[in-house]
């Protein structure tokens, strides 16, 4: 029965496997730290854009909010939700903790009932 073992092998045998298994190695841990930093940008991106889309509608609905215009801010939410680009949950809570608009759910408008997420947020 033939049996490769290490030390039978040949100097230039041994040197070329061990070559090549370091390459094989040195390449796929560059593959995952670049795919790990690229992840990672990409998320940090995200964030950012979500940080600017909120502060854009803070900044766009803030008189709407002070004055209560609950038709505003719904058509807003709503254009937000048909989009489906951006939120995949968008909800405005008075101070109480009720909903004025949600982006999904055109039923879940203004009411009387406090939301349980909305008086656990605020």
């Amino acid at each position: 029965m033939l049996r490769l073992r290490w030390t039978n092998w040949l100097l230039a045998y041994k040197g070329i496997s061990i070559i090549a298994l370091l390459i094989i190695v040195s390449v796929t841990t560059t593959t995952v730290l670049a795919v790990r930093r690229e992840q990672a940008t990409y998320r940090a991106e995200l964030q950012v854009q979500a940080v600017q889309i909120v502060t854009a509608l803070e900044i766009y609905s803030r008189d709407d909010l002070y004055y209560l215009n609950v038709d505003t801010i719904n058509d807003v939410f709503e254009d937000l939700g048909e989009q489906e680009l951006f939120f995949s949950f968008g909800r405005v809570f008075d101070p109480e903790g009720r909903i004025l608009a949600d982006a999904f759910d055109d039923s879940l408008g203004y009411s009387d009932a406090i939301d349980p997420l909305g008086k656990r947020i605020l």
